[in-house]
């Protein structure tokens, strides 16, 4: 029987998204991990602070003395751990997808016994990680640097000085476990994304279709779903982003199905992922879901998924 382009692209995008799960699942496994070592590093850290309030020293001064190095060493300690895991993780993600661009390609060149050679992943992305690696060994000094800002600020505080640099030292450390969450898993899906797009470069594939959960994708996403682009463009995503891609044929067109998926949706849901400013102007016909995101340019991911805001729509004043 002939397979139509259409699917044949329904049987890569089954293909795909197996892959895509699986690579969901290394990164839920990796966070895992990663949870227990910052509960490590939160518990050492508190302890410090506690020992510094109960110390006859001030506790600015017992801060600079002995405090900043232990606390440091607790939060160098648990980046060591993440560096380690997002070694693995990068690893996982070329393996990946240099299989999901091997299986999926088959199908859209229409040569099912064809197995196109893989590559070796050894060295390709180090640019990559690379630069994730100074992002991650930079938040122990920042960390530190901010509880100490804490600390000397709460030194007018007499009394209450030792409850203001926990509540303060608790934000710090949950900003910095956002930072570190964000690199790694950012850093995994543009090594998963470009090993993809090199095994389908390498099979002469020219065209990708951006691809999004529907049920966990941001409004950009949703909105640029289904959109065709270039192999020989840098297909970026935002931070944390988790789009994938799928090879299509050459004369593949746009097809948003976000915006088919979020039509078909009850008012109520569509109301959660518009908010109501946008979806009242969009049922009063003031905006159209073409409207609502593009693609923003950034000097760190390149052209990434950007929802417009109330006020680039012309809509704030409705807020």
């Amino acid at each position: 029987m002939m397979l139509t382009d259409k699917s044949r692209e329904a049987r890569s995008l089954r293909v795909v998204k197996a892959y895509r799960r699986q690579m969901d699942f290394y990164e839920d496994e990796t966070n895992q991990r990663l949870v227990q070592a910052f509960r490590i590093a939160r518990k050492s850290i508190f302890e410090e602070l506690d020992r510094m309030e109960r110390s006859r020293v001030p506790l600015d001064h017992e801060y600079n003395y002995t405090g900043r190095v232990k606390i440091l060493g607790s939060l160098i300690n648990m980046i060591l751990k993440a560096d380690d895991e997002m070694d693995d993780l990068i690893n996982h993600a070329a393996r990946l997808g240099v299989a999901c661009g091997d299986d999926s390609a088959k199908y859209v060149k229409r040569t099912h016994e064809t197995r196109y050679k893989r590559i070796n992943t050894a060295g390709l992305f180090t640019g990559v990680s690379a630069s994730a690696k100074k992002l991650l060994h930079k938040l122990p000094e920042t960390a530190a640097d901010a509880i100490g800002d804490a600390v000397r600020t709460a030194k007018s505080l007499a009394d209450k000085a030792g409850s203001y640099v926990r509540e303060q030292a608790e934000r710090i450390l949950a900003s910095a476990w956002s930072d570190l969450q964000r690199v790694i898993r950012t850093t995994a899906e543009r090594v998963f994304r470009r090993a993809i797009t090199e095994m389908l470069k390498r099979a002469g594939i020219t065209k990708v279709r951006r691809m999004a959960n529907h049920s966990t994708a941001c409004l950009a996403c949703l909105m640029l779903e289904g959109t065709v682009y270039d192999t020989a463009s840098d297909f970026s995503d935002h931070p944390n982003g988790r789009c994938y891609l799928v090879p299509v044929g050459k004369d593949a067109q746009d097809d948003y199905t976000g915006r088919k998926w979020l039509q078909e949706q009850d008012e109520e849901t569509q109301k959660q992922i518009l908010g109501k400013t946008r979806w009242e102007a969009w049922q009063n016909g003031d905006i159209s879901l073409d409207d609502l995101a593009e693609l923003q340019h950034t000097e760190e991911f390149g052209d990434i998924p950007h929802a417009k805001t109330l006020a680039e729509l012309g809509l704030e004043k409705l807020k």
